[in-house]
């Protein structure tokens, strides 16, 4: 039952982070004149935000004590899986010429936004 409740709550939390990061995708393409996004950007999205959610579930079981630390290997360990998955799309898929710029400031932004508020609820808690 324990492990029912830990899936769905990070099938929750991924849900929740595509809605919010579509919703803002779609308003910012929206207010630069873009009216559609394509199937392949959407599904790239979800594995980005599924990656950002499985490297927050298992780090939040990892004992590094310096949270800024924990934080830090955490972006970068999955800042690196997010550069991978790119290359290996690039296979299949043209990519634009801004393709790693464009992802480093679309998750590192979030990231740090969302870092920030669970390091502040923590020091809130204690």
């Amino acid at each position: 039952m324990k492990i029912k409740g830990k899936v769905t709550d990070v099938f929750s939390n991924i849900s929740i982070l595509v809605t919010i990061t579509t919703v803002f995708s779609s308003t910012i393409q929206l207010v630069q004149g873009i009216k559609y996004d394509s199937n392949a950007h959407i599904l790239l999205r979800v594995a980005i935000c599924m990656i950002a959610v499985a490297f927050y579930t298992v780090f939040k079981n990892v004992k590094i004590k310096h949270i800024f630390l924990k934080t830090l290997v955490q972006y970068v360990l999955s800042m690196g899986l997010i550069f991978v998955l790119i290359y290996i799309l690039g296979f299949f898929l043209e990519l634009s010429q801004t393709a790693y710029r464009d992802i480093f400031f679309n998750y590192t932004i979030p990231f740090i936004f969302i870092a920030t508020i669970i390091s502040f609820k923590k020091k809130k808690e204690r």
